[in-house]
């Protein structure tokens, strides 16, 4: 009952095309956000787009190193919103909300003294400042290197959270820890008591959602020590990505999926290494490779990757001026 119709391509565009050599991926993301300023501040309306293969892998050093070149001056602060936005979503572990709660959880079997002074330094914990800043310089002037409930100053800070983490049982199904993780974070004040931005309750629901996951694990894991319940726990943090928020941003940077129809003025393509463009095939390994190769099946063979490129390619060179 469903009419199908094979999609047109649009007409070619004549755009500009070139190539950059780099040496590696931090140099071509640091040549390609140094090409975005130069465009944005002879064209400040321009909208730019930069695509990253793989960027859910990358997208703390893209970030990172626009922000250092894009926001280095002022001229891109006078709109106070930022230049660029991760069109992927970031990582809910790299939310700094679900980073604190994380490493609180990870207080009970310790962490090191680093963690916890940025732990300290956290609005999202029941500490206050004043609080948190005299038990970091006690636990450097007494040269603690790892920071848990059983070292008694920092027990006497955190007494509830303390108490809760002395009646663990060793080994707990996944939905117990589950519980027991909500219940620890509760004690030890966590999110604290400032009013949260829309993304941060984003994160709140990703994390009362991975505490979901977790629980319901029951049906496939056996009980399990605290260490391995955590480390579930922050598995499932780690997989789960927040949704963008559409800044209205001047650049665009996004992965191969988010690139169909886009329009640019100006378009910057990372990551096409001899190794990567075109992709390697890969056959279904449950097929035979010479019915997938005559089947003309997807990535079955160096020709299907190579034509799959190639039109690729040729859209989004159609994409820009």
């Amino acid at each position: 009952g469903w009419s199908v119709a094979e999609r047109q391509e649009p007409p070619s565009r004549r755009a500009k095309v070139s190539r950059v050599a780099c040496h590696n991926s931090a140099e071509e993301f640091r040549a390609a956000a140094v090409w975005v300023r130069s465009k944005l501040e002879k064209n400040p309306e321009a909208r730019i787009g930069v695509i990253v293969r793989g960027l859910a892998g990358v997208s703390a050093a893209v970030e990172r190193i626009f922000d250092d070149v894009l926001h280095a001056g002022t001229s891109f602060h006078r709109t106070r919103r930022r230049a660029f936005q991760l069109c992927n979503g970031n990582r809910a572990v790299d939310a700094p909300i679900l980073s604190t709660a994380l490493t609180l959880l990870n207080l009970v079997p310790g962490v090191p003294l680093a963690e916890a002074g940025a732990l300290l330094r956290s609005p999202f914990f029941g500490l206050d400042m004043m609080t948190a800043s005299r038990l970091e310089n006690d636990l450097r002037r007494f040269g603690c290197e790892t920071v848990a409930l059983r070292v008694d100053r920092v027990a006497r800070s955190l007494p509830q959270m303390a108490a809760a983490a002395e009646k663990l049982a060793e080994r707990q199904r996944p939905s117990q820890w589950s519980s027991i993780f909500s219940k620890l974070l509760v004690a030890a004040g966590w999110p604290g008591t400032r009013s949260l931005s829309a993304q941060e309750r984003d994160a709140l629901d990703a994390w009362d959602s991975a505490l979901s996951a977790l629980a319901k694990l029951d049906v496939v894991l056996p009980r399990m020590n605290y260490d391995a319940a955590w480390t579930r726990l922050r598995g499932i943090v780690a997989a789960t990505r927040l949704a963008d928020e559409n800044e209205d941003a001047p650049v665009e940077i996004m992965d191969f999926t988010h690139a169909e129809g886009a329009q640019f003025d100006g378009l910057w393509i990372a990551g096409l290494h001899a190794s990567a463009w075109p992709q390697p095939a890969r056959p279904n390994p449950f097929l035979p490779a010479p019915v997938q190769r005559a089947a003309g099946m997807p990535h079955s063979s160096v020709e299907w990757e190579l034509a799959r490129a190639d039109r690729k390619s040729t859209r989004l060179n159609s994409s820009h001026t």
